[in-house]
């Protein structure tokens, strides 16, 4: 099989990056050189297994692997390639539109981020705590379980979280979560809400799964408190305690529910859909429905540095059977005017990895750990590599432009710890810094610092859900 460019598109060279440009220079899709290589050689007429042999050759790895890659890349370019007739002339090497290959390569060279970095973090998360009352199979946070309230004390100040609070709000960060462990076994929590209810005027949003007495859901009104998210996975108490690993957890958050409502907070639901629990989401909608939740969210489970299990992924074959019951659920859902983002999944193709998205960590977000340092991904908080500065002692801005928040957007930083991977010789390290995952390799080979899997030369059978 033969492919080219569709006509309204060019191969091209921009701010020291290769593209699939448009005829008027529009940025469409950036290409790292092995992909822009490969896809210089396709518009000139080679074969997908000719290319396949070179590929092989030149990077010394099997056939079948380059093979693999070279039509993942296609599939993934499906929407500015098509096929070509065999007897269809292709394009010559001279042509305007195909840029001469060294200079393709030597972009390898050259690392420019096609992100650039906001100037203030768009989004804060705030762990306000590492210690929960749920011991969750899936906990990407590993926080430590207490069965009593904490004490704030040993965590960020009420008085310097106002501080940082008010200057997220001067700054303009349009979005914060408050988060932990779980924030609502902190004492005092409804003195940090109050400081985000008077001064944070922007999107912002907090959760649990603890459980939250008459009492405390008192406060969380009086203080401003207008909605609350209660993570719940199932209809099932069973499926409940086993996937937050404690007893009486469904008993416990249903009341935490009904303590809510009757204090006059409007009650979110979420729910993380794993093979565990697969089969029970239209139960659990329809017996969430009956409790009064007007909105509900859903989230299908996502790979964690922590507490991790290849397990609680749901199988295609789980997945197909919840979408064929999309339709009727979501006719269920609008009849009795609840709201939702429950949608049907896609299918793995077993024989694609899937797009490893851009990393959106210091560039655009920033998290804060339960003692104040910042880091730049959620399931990190425990990787003091990855810590950046220190909320108690710096403001917003002076972290966000340090020396070592810099460091984290630069690809050479943590080179020499790659130092006997794959990674440490790769002519391409630099270009696929941004799409690098520490948490994918730390949950496959125990490191941080080694190939991503899902990496084109990375594991041959990892895919991206």
């Amino acid at each position: 099989m033969k492919y080219r460019l569709k006509k309204q598109y060019k191969l091209g060279i921009t701010d020291n990056c290769n593209y699939i440009l448009s005829n008027s220079n529009h940025k469409c899709v950036y290409l790292n050189p092995y992909a822009a290589f490969a896809i210089s050689r396709l518009i000139q007429g080679w074969t997908v297994d000719e290319l396949s042999e070179l590929l092989s050759s030149i990077n010394k790895v099997p056939l079948e692997a380059s093979c693999r890659t070279l039509k993942a890349i296609i599939k993934k370019l499906g929407a500015y390639l098509e096929p070509m007739q065999e007897e269809e002339p292709a394009c010559a090497a001279s042509d305007g539109g195909v840029q001469d290959e060294m200079l393709i390569m030597r972009q390898s060279r050259h690392f420019v981020c096609p992100v650039s970095k906001k100037e203030v973090p768009r989004k804060m998360k705030f762990y306000l705590t590492d210690y929960c009352s749920r011991r969750c199979v899936y906990c990407f946070a590993g926080a430590k379980y207490t069965e009593e309230l904490v004490d704030a004390s040993e965590f960020l100040s009420v008085s310097r979280f106002e501080e940082i609070i008010k200057e997220a709000a001067e700054i303009g960060v349009s979005n914060i979560e408050i988060s932990g462990g779980d924030p609502f076994i902190i004492k005092d929590i409804d003195k940090y809400l109050k400081v985000m209810i008077d001064f944070f005027p922007y999107e912002w949003g907090t959760s649990t799964k603890s459980f939250i007495s008459k009492e405390m859901a008192r406060k969380l009104a009086e203080c401003g408190l207008e909605e609350m998210q209660v993570s719940i996975d199932s209809y099932n108490p069973d499926t409940v305690n086993r996937l937050l690993g404690v007893p009486n957890a469904f008993e416990e958050e249903i009341l935490t529910i009904h303590n809510l409502q009757e204090a006059g907070i409007r009650v979110v639901t979420k729910t993380v859909i794993t093979s565990y629990n697969i089969h029970e989401v239209p139960e659990t909608v329809r017996y969430l429905a009956s409790l009064g939740v007007r909105h509900m969210r859903f989230s299908y489970y996502y790979i964690s540095a922590n507490r991790h299990s290849d397990s609680l992924y749901p199988s295609n074959e789980q997945i197909a059977l919840l979408n064929s019951k999309i339709p009727e659920l979501g006719a269920f859902l609008k009849s009795n005017g609840i709201t939702t983002d429950l949608a049907a999944h896609e299918i793995y193709d077993e024989s694609y990895r899937g797009e490893r998205v851009i990393c959106g960590g210091f560039t655009e977000s920033m998290s804060v750990r339960y003692d104040g340092g910042v880091i730049f991904c959620d399931s990190l908080n425990h990787c003091d590599y990855f810590v950046t500065g220190n909320l108690k002692e710096q403001g917003i801005v002076e972290a966000w432009n340090s020396r070592r928040a810099e460091d984290m957007n630069n690809p050479q930083y943590f080179k020499e710890k790659y130092k006997g991977t794959k990674c440490y010789t790769c002519n391409i390290f630099d270009n696929c810094f941004y799409r690098r995952c520490y948490v994918r390799a730390y949950q496959r080979y125990g490191s941080y610092f080694e190939v991503d899997p899902a990496c084109p030369f990375g594991d041959e059978n990892y895919i991206i859900r």
